[in-house]
């Protein structure tokens, strides 16, 4: 035991004991007090470490395996001698080792590289107290790594795949395919892991392994790893249901390859189901329930070969019934009359056709409306209305009235449409003298009520003067007799 490891023994001095023989150890436990250290070191001719006084200038060097293990214990460098000169270990002397992984280097907390062997010095009394210097091993991983592989559909069915399995000696399939990845990486190009026509659902297994390599920095025998990567199969089919009505189109098998994008083209727009007169095909889903159809099955759509890959999908029609349109008619107050036609429209440019007639033999007039933009799908209220002049309403009586929703069928050919059943009702409209309260009128109903009550006010008022008058002259002659 050399004397720089120590200071004079004195109860104010903390001592560290590093375990472990010689120089190289990590600290395990401060020792309980110095007379204890003085007694060990005075009756032991091998003491179990050296202890260390911190307190004294110079650098101790700590190695962190970063997940590995190592067999060094602290490097030691007192400088209250002299200058000193410290040598960063090489990994292998330290036995450095980590599974899978080879030593790269060492680094400093800041991530900077400490070079193996690399001679640091210290002047006399450098560094007081003693400052604790850690390099860290980095490590470069070799377990094997796989791309992710691009499958290919032949038209015949065969799947084939590119894969590049890197830090691998062998890539195998999970038909027992096997190929030499010896140089550490190797690209397989064409290849065949399934045979004809596979089951939907299939998967393909691929793994890469590698045998034990030898460290070329610490010599150390690193043991090889493995990893396998999984996926379904390209392969899919496709199945159509009418879901209540007739003309579903033929199922097909799908062959998705994934070097152009994981597409095919897989709905034509010329196999459209059908199904009432007044219902409209809007889409299909995997849901026989749903609402609203699924996008992703639109017809004419490409499909992508990773969303129906590796299953049977089954996809349904999905209908709406075009809702017949309610119509009303009421007179306003100034004796015009509002025809109002209440309709559901699937999309802009839907008309609506209402009409109006006296039922005993009245001429029919009728009006069309085209519905402008909105969200229209079926479900969201459009209201058309005509204000009908007092000069078309001629008298009171019952009106017929009639109105018909008439709306694009989107999926079938240009010009295709799908009316609504008709709505037809009949409503009693009052004509112009049907009121006799003035209150039940227009203003001009009123004023020429008011006129009516003047005029017969005049001539009450000038019949009652006449009669006066008469009166009068009628007593002057009697007297006169």
């Amino acid at each position: 035991m050399t004397t720089d490891a120590f200071a004079v023994v004195s109860p104010s001095i903390t001592w560290d004991r590093l375990s472990g023989p010689g120089t190289d150890a990590t600290v395990a436990e401060e020792f309980p007090n110095t007379a204890a250290l003085a007694a060990r070191v005075s009756t032991s001719s091998n003491p179990e470490g050296i202890y260390v006084d911190r307190t004294l200038p110079g650098l101790i060097l700590e190695v962190d395996p970063n997940g590995g293990t190592t067999e060094t214990m602290p490097i030691i460098v007192d400088t209250s001698t002299g200058p000193k000169t410290l040598t960063v270990p090489q990994a292998e002397v330290l036995r450095t080792n980590k599974p899978h992984s080879l030593f790269d280097k060492w680094t400093d907390d800041q991530g900077n590289t400490v070079a193996q062997r690399q001679a640091i010095t210290l002047r006399q009394g450098e560094y007081s107290p003693r400052r604790v210097m850690v390099v860290h091993a980095q490590w470069r991983a070799i377990t094997p790594r796989i791309s992710t592989p691009k499958t290919h559909v032949a038209s015949n069915g065969d799947t084939t795949f590119d894969v590049t399995a890197t830090d691998a000696s062998k890539l195998t399939s999970g038909l027992n395919h096997e190929w030499d990845c010896s140089n550490g990486t190797c690209t397989v190009t064409g290849e065949s892991v399934v045979g004809l026509q596979p089951n939907p659902g299939a998967q393909y297994s691929l793994t890469a392994s590698s045998t034990n390599v030898t460290d070329p920095n610490t010599h150390n025998t690193v043991s090889g790893g493995s990893v396998t990567q999984t996926g379904y199969l390209p392969y899919a089919k496709v199945e159509f249901n009418a879901n209540g009505g007739t003309g579903a189109p033929t199922g097909f098998t799908a062959f998705a390859d994934s070097t152009s994008g994981h597409t095919v083209t897989a709905i034509s727009t010329s196999s459209i189901p059908t199904k009432g007169p007044h219902d409209v095909f809007t889409g299909w889903a995997e849901n026989a329930a749903a609402s609203n159809p699924d996008a992703t099955y639109n017809p004419g759509k490409t499909l992508a070969g990773t969303t129906i890959a590796g299953k049977s999908t089954t996809l349904y029609a999905i209908w709406h019934t075009v809702a017949a349109p309610s119509i009303s008619a009421s007179r306003n107050g100034d004796n015009t009359v509002s025809l109002t036609a209440t309709s559901k429209p699937m999309a802009m440019g839907d008309k609506i056709h209402y009409c109006i007639q006296l039922t005993a033999g009245g001429t029919q007039s009728c009006w069309d409306d085209t519905v402008g933009a909105g969200t229209w799908d079926g479900n969201t209220t459009h209201q058309s209305t005509h204000i009908i002049p007092q000069a078309d309403i001629p008298r009171k009586g019952h009106y017929d009235l009639s109105a018909t929703l008439t709306t694009s069928d989107p999926w079938r050919t240009a010009g295709s449409v799908v009316t609504s059943a008709t709505t037809e009702t009949s409503v009693l409209i009052q004509g112009l003298y049907a009121h006799a309260l003035p209150f039940t009128g227009g203003p001009r109903w009123r004023m020429f009520l008011l006129l009516l009550a003047i005029g017969i006010m005049l001539i009450a008022t000038k019949w009652l003067h006449d009669q006066k008058q008469r009166t009068a002259i009628s007593s002057r002659d009697w007297r006169r007799h």
